[in-house]
């Protein structure tokens, strides 16, 4: 799965995704919405067909990609103590 930036702002990001991401993005979606930071998180995949998916994230004050930095590793901490 590639990730590259497609738009970034001072609060606001949005990131193209190659691959099949969706089940990775509502995680990483879900995490955001915890943090009160985040003014707006959320993903697109225009078709299905179509393999890439975009997501954006604005936020009031925070650096986005900080933010999506930390929501990613957060994530791997809590799958890593799920594993046997």
């Amino acid at each position: 799965m590639n990730l590259s930036i497609v738009n970034e702002e001072k609060n606001f990001i949005e990131l193209k995704f190659d691959g099949d991401a969706h089940s990775f993005l509502n995680l990483i979606k879900r995490k955001l919405v915890e943090n009160k930071e985040v003014l707006f998180t959320g993903y697109n995949k225009p078709h299905p067909l179509m393999v890439d998916s975009l997501f954006v994230l604005k936020t009031a004050k925070a650096d986005p990609k900080k933010l999506f930095k930390e929501a990613v590793d957060e994530l791997i901490t809590e799958l890593k103590e799920l594993s046997l």
